[in-house]
């Protein structure tokens, strides 16, 4: 995983290891599962509209203003951004001990199939980034991608 990556999860040691072994049949990702907030209760999709919304604050959407008098400038985000304030930023916020796989937060997590057949979601192994990866799933993935999911350490659901 990237330097940046790491820093978003808090990943480290064996979690780690595992991540990258089975990186290109799945993406594990954090997730801040207590508190949704946003257009909808799917994290993925927020982070999506998040970037959106950053972008129309940035540019401005008045058209009674001169283009050059409107918008927030330095306002965008993007997909990182996005999936850190859905996740440790979230968590950070509230005071909650999720949103991050370390020492003594919960492990909140869902395994993302990205082999399936007829998927928007298609990951190239050989030449795609682990930010590329988190990339589609944010703009890709449907729930059929999902495949196993953990709140509080238990697994909630499986795909067989």
């Amino acid at each position: 995983m990237g330097q940046y990556s790491m820093q978003i999860w808090g990943v480290s040691g064996s979690v780690l290891d595992a991540i990258q072994q089975h990186w290109t049949r799945v993406c594990w990702l954090a997730w801040v599962r207590t508190y949704p907030a946003g257009l909808a209760q799917a994290i993925l999709r927020n982070c999506e509209v998040a970037v959106s919304t950053s972008r129309a604050l940035e540019e401005g959407v008045d058209p009674a203003s001169h283009a050059n008098q409107r918008g927030t400038p330095a306002s965008r985000i993007n997909f990182l951004e996005s999936f850190w304030m859905a996740t440790v930023g979230g968590a950070k916020s509230l005071g909650l001990k999720v949103g991050q796989f370390s020492e003594g937060y919960a492990f909140d997590a869902i395994v993302m199939d990205t082999t399936l057949p007829d998927s928007n979601l298609i990951v190239w192994s050989d030449s795609d980034t682990h930010e590329d990866v988190l990339q589609k799933i944010i703009y890709n993935a449907s729930r059929r991608n999902i495949s196993k999911v953990w709140i509080q350490g238990k697994v909630v659901k499986e795909n067989q």
